[in-house]
């Protein structure tokens, strides 16, 4: 008891440490608006066995919304304010092709650099004035206004839903102490492996989304600028490099991440249930049993609110890849309209690079997402039939399937414990993780072969109209 008089202990969420590293980034990048906030809370009261554990004040740390004006949110303004006025800039001179300020801008008009045929009855390499116009507004208008609206919208829903991604953050550390409470002491140190296990996901996420993308990405916008030295270009350059490399790809690392949470949660959550049923056998009772349900829908919930942060923001960008990497496959293809200067094997690099890097970062998400959803898939198992074995292998079992294998050590004849193991599994069977965009893309590989289909559709259909063009010319 005299534990309980000491000055307030610190009350670390380490699951909020292993994300801050890439809050931290996103908000220098001019995303991510949270701030680090340390408050006083009452932490729930433990019950042990045999013994209570009074309630204690601890300090807390939570993650929220700029509370008042501070140097944070006055620099999170003047660098979105730059990364705005630059796309504004860009979209005026290059897409709209009005000399404004910038106009150094306008010599972006010219990349690639394509043949210029007289007429529409002379040919060129196969093209004639009105395919080669084709080429240059499907790159030089539509693909590059949708890449400045991608990255506006990517800057305010970022903003819009700090508070809810936020909510899921701070939500770990009260969750934690209810997991304490029915786990308590602890039989599998599941804080210990999540953070160690997220940990080492995190380094590899960032070797996969920043290293290789830079290595790739500032090489060729460095050396397609070289040509247009000039102040506005440079800020193009450097606003364009950030926006893509490290802000758009540090999205999808949050992403992931916060996938892996939840993965491991499930995982974690298996395993101690494991050790209490078979250190406790014969028993578990029901009321246990409901708090184990009750921490899976903690879980459930915090997945719900995951989505909500990113539903809006996924379902443009996945439009936006497909749209993209159309249109770069369709310019790529189309590479003998395109001069033999110095600038043509820096776009073909892009053309290429672009679309693969498209779909492998859908194809990351769709693994991710379907690992976590994999955890709460019940195989078909009965939990009458389940009830008579205690046979069960962690790597090779979802969470459904363990609790309807497992031997809780009571007699069949035990209605309540029964009936509380029936409805977690008619939860996990009937309402299992989703990871879904408002209804309209779940993000599975049935997914992303829908998506090459329509590019493939897409690209055929952008073929013919060329065709349609082509006159005398033939294609």
């Amino acid at each position: 008891m005299a534990n309980s008089e000491k000055s307030p202990k610190q009350n670390k969420s380490e699951i909020a440490e292993e994300l801050w590293p890439i809050l931290f980034l996103l908000k220098c990048l001019g995303n991510c608006p949270l701030v680090k906030q340390r408050i006083e809370i009452q932490s729930i009261s433990k019950s042990s066995r045999d013994t209570e554990i009074p309630e204690a004040t601890a300090k807390a740390i939570v993650y929220q919304f700029y509370p008042k004006i501070s140097f944070g949110i006055v620099f999170h303004v003047i660098l979105n304010f730059i990364f705005i006025t630059v796309n504004i800039l860009y979209v005026v001179n290059v897409i709209f092709r009005k000399p404004f300020i910038a106009t150094s801008l306008q010599d972006y008009k010219n990349f690639p650099s394509f043949i210029r045929p007289k007429n529409d009855s002379e040919c060129i390499n196969g093209y004639n004035t009105s395919q080669i116009e084709l080429l240059e507004i499907l790159f030089g208008r539509v693909g590059a206004l949708l890449y400045q609206l991608v990255a506006f919208m990517e800057l305010v829903f970022s903003w819009w839903t700090a508070k809810d991604f936020a909510r899921f953050v701070n939500n770990w550390q009260f969750f934690r102490q209810n997991y304490e409470q029915q786990f308590h002491p602890y039989p599998n140190n599941a804080w210990h492996n999540i953070a160690r296990n997220l940990r080492r996901f995190k380094k590899k996420l960032f070797i996969i989304y920043t290293a290789i993308p830079a290595l790739f990405f500032i090489p060729v916008f460095a050396l397609t600028s070289i040509s247009y030295l000039h102040w506005a270009n440079v800020a193009f350059l450097i606003s364009s490099t950030v926006q893509i490399i490290p802000r758009s790809l540090l999205e999808d690392v949050k992403m992931l991440f916060s996938y892996k949470i939840l993965q491991l949660f499930y995982i974690e959550i298996q395993k101690d249930i494991a050790v209490v049923v078979e250190r406790d056998k014969g028993k578990v009772q029901a009321e246990t049993i409901k708090a184990w349900g009750d921490l899976l829908d903690s879980i459930q919930n915090q997945s719900t609110l995951l989505l909500r942060t990113q539903s809006t923001m996924q379902l443009t960008l996945v439009a936006f890849s497909t749209v993209s990497t159309t249109i770069f496959i369709f310019l790529a293809v189309n590479s003998k309209a395109i001069e033999n200067d110095e600038n043509k094997i820096y776009f073909l690099c892009l053309a290429v690079g672009f679309p693969i890097i498209s779909i492998a970062r859908l194809y990351f998400k769709i693994i991710s997402a379907e690992k976590l959803t994999m955890e709460l898939i019940a195989r078909g198992q009965l939990l009458d039939e389940g009830l008579k074995n205690c046979v069960f292998n962690f790597q090779e079992q979802n969470l459904g399937l363990f609790l309807s294998n497992v031997n809780f050590g009571f007699d069949l004849s035990d209605i309540p414990v029964k009936m509380q193991i029936s409805e977690i599994l008619s939860r996990i069977r009937h309402n299992p993780i989703k990871i879904s965009f408002w209804n309209y893309v779940t993000l599975n590989k049935q997914l992303l072969l829908k998506i090459l289909g329509q590019i493939l559709t897409y690209i055929i259909v952008l073929m013919q109209v060329q065709t349609s063009f082509a006159g005398g010319c033939k294609y």
